[in-house]
C-alpha cells in the first residue's frame, strides 16, 4: 500500500517535469509515508522546514524563485492557520447554533467553513509575496477566488 503511494508520487513528480512546488509536495508525501510506515506521527511544521532546508542546500538560489516562495508560504499558511481556524470555527458554531455533530447540516457547514479557511489562509500567507513582486494587492481577486472556490467545492457534493 505504501509502495503504491510512493510510486504514484514519484510518477507524478516525473510527469510534472520536477518543478519546485511538486518537488516540495513529493518530499512531504515521502516523509509522511515513511513516518506512517514506521508508526511515527508526522509533524507537518518540521517536515516543511526540513524539506525547505534540503532544497535550499541543494540549490540556494531557489530562495529567490517566486514559485518556491509561494509554494512554501501557501503550505505554511495551511499548516499554521488551519488548526487555529478549526478551533475558532467549532467554538463559533457551538456558541451560535445548536447543531448535533451527527447532523448533516453540521457536517456540511464545517466542510464549508474549513474549505473557506483553507483558501483564506493560503491567500493571507501568499499576499505579501504577491504584493512584493507585482506591486499591488489584489483584493477583488482575493474575494472572487474565495467565493469561486466555494462554489466549485459545493458542486462536488
Amino acid at each position: 500500500k505504501i509502495s503504491i503511494g510512493l510510486i504514484v508520487i514519484l510518477t507524478y513528480t516525473v510527469l510534472s517535469g520536477f518543478i519546485f512546488p511538486v518537488i516540495r509536495s513529493a518530499f512531504m508525501g515521502f516523509l509522511v509515508f515513511i513516518a506512517t510506515s514506521f508508526d511515527y506521527e508526522s509533524n507537518s511544521r518540521r517536515s516543511l522546514t526540513i524539506i525547505g532546508m534540503i532544497m535550499l542546500l541543494n540549490s540556494p538560489l531557489l530562495l529567490f524563485h517566486i514559485s518556491f516562495q509561494l509554494s512554501f508560504m501557501a503550505t505554511a499558511g495551511l499548516i499554521y492557520m488551519i488548526p487555529i481556524a478549526r478551533k475558532k470555527t467549532m467554538y463559533w458554531m457551538h456558541k451560535n447554533f445548536k447543531f448535533d455533530k451527527t447532523e448533516l447540516k453540521y457536517k456540511f457547514f464545517m466542510l464549508l467553513m474549513l474549505s473557506f479557511t483553507c483558501t483564506l489562509s493560503a491567500i493571507i500567507f501568499c499576499q505579501p509575496i504577491i504584493a512584493w513582486y507585482f506591486n499591488n494587492i489584489a483584493i477583488i481577486f482575493t474575494v472572487f477566488f474565495i467565493f469561486e472556490s466555494k462554489r466549485q467545492s459545493l458542486h462536488k457534493y
